[in-house]
């Protein structure tokens, strides 16, 4: 009886072992958009990432920021990203996460460290078997920009607290899973 039963549990766990190892893996990923300085001044942002796909609705990871703008900020961001809608290869997806952005040293002195928690939203299209197109827009959450900064940008806002659906939040990108 043991002997079956222990038959019968390995039998379970390498079937759901077997079709798990379709849904996950590490990924990377390499999206880009534009940042809107002025209205003569609109440069190109790139985002890349890198992370784990748990399961088919749960991923992590960590995304950078390359901005050719006069900026001059350094970007680091973590992010855990659930997938809770799915139609055959479009999935729709929320993303928790924080961001922080350090002004590069001797570059901006009249900038501290900027931090932003809070909700992307987006959608993934599956081209291929592990390549996807990715969407990300809107963002709603914390942002410890200063007030006059926050009013010019997110006029959506209460407190810190902010709604946005400016252009630079639109991402489209690539993300490739091993």
């Amino acid at each position: 009886m043991k002997k079956n039963l222990l038959i019968l549990l390995v039998m379970i766990l390498c079937t759901s072992a077997i079709n798990a190892q379709d849904e996950k893996g590490f990924f990377v990923g390499f999206d880009a958009g534009k940042r809107v300085i002025s209205e003569i001044s609109n440069k190109m942002v790139l985002y890349p990432s890198i992370g784990y796909q748990i399961n088919s609705d749960w991923s992590l990871g960590i995304r950078t920021q390359i901005d050719f703008s006069d900026i001059n900020f350094i970007y680091l961001g973590g992010y855990v990203q659930y997938n809770f809608l799915k139609f055959n290869k479009l999935n729709l997806f929320s993303e928790g996460k924080i961001s922080l952005f350090y002004p590069i040293p001797g570059m901006r002195k009249d900038m501290n460290r900027v931090t932003e928690v809070g909700v992307n939203l987006g959608a993934s299209y599956e081209l291929f078997k592990k390549l996807k197109l990715n969407l990300r827009y809107l963002y709603l959450g914390y942002c410890s920009m200063p007030y006059w900064d926050l009013n010019d940008r997110y006029p959506l806002r209460v407190g810190k607290f902010i709604l946005s659906g400016s252009l630079p939040r639109l991402q489209v990108g690539l993300q490739y899973t091993f």
